[in-house]
């Protein structure tokens, strides 16, 4: 009987032992967009939502945790004529980022080590009375064309999530 025992024990204590100490699993994925324009690899808390708009057109929201206020990436290419950008960056800022409540300019640092150079601005904002943030990567594919990957959400989630953003951007891949 006591060795039966004490074979449970060590069954068990081994089980729990392993699960403990067993490598994290990599949960990455990769989401190519819809129609086809650009892929990149989400971390395994991100997921993409795509939906149709009444006129048919796709719109592909990423999200943090099921969370829009958590964590959002909204991924669109420029179609204005710009040349640089820092041209790119600063038609965003006096257009609409300027705009935001609370709006407060932050930092313009520049992006490399993926498959596209550019910059990475960020910056803070106010929404219903909360401190929010925005990080905006601004890249530049090698056949000329300009990528936008808009981050938003809470300012303290934004900051934590500083890692994660800039994998995601350096895996961006326009097809």
């Amino acid at each position: 009987m006591r060795h039966r025992i004490y074979l449970f024990i060590t069954l068990i204590s081994s089980v729990l032992f392993s699960s403990i100490f067993a490598p994290v699993q990599n949960a990455d994925k990769v989401f190519i967009d819809p129609d086809g324009k650009y892929e990149i690899t989400l971390p395994q808390d991100w997921e993409a939502l795509v939906s149709k708009d009444n006129a048919g057109r796709t719109t592909v929201n990423i999200i943090f945790r099921g969370q829009r206020n958590e964590g959002l990436l909204k991924i669109n290419k420029e179609e204005d004529n710009v040349k640089t950008v820092e041209e790119l960056a600063q038609l965003d800022e006096t257009s609409s980022i300027r705009f935001l409540p609370g709006y407060q300019k932050g930092k313009i640092e520049p992006f490399s080590g993926g498959n596209l150079r550019g910059i990475s601005y960020y910056f803070d904002y106010t929404q219903t009375n909360k401190p929010m943030a925005g990080r905006y990567y601004y890249l530049q594919a090698n056949d000329g064309s300009f990528w936008r990957l808009r981050f938003t959400g809470r300012r303290i989630a934004i900051q934590q999530m500083r890692s994660q953003t800039d994998i995601m951007a350096r895996s961006f891949k326009p097809r």
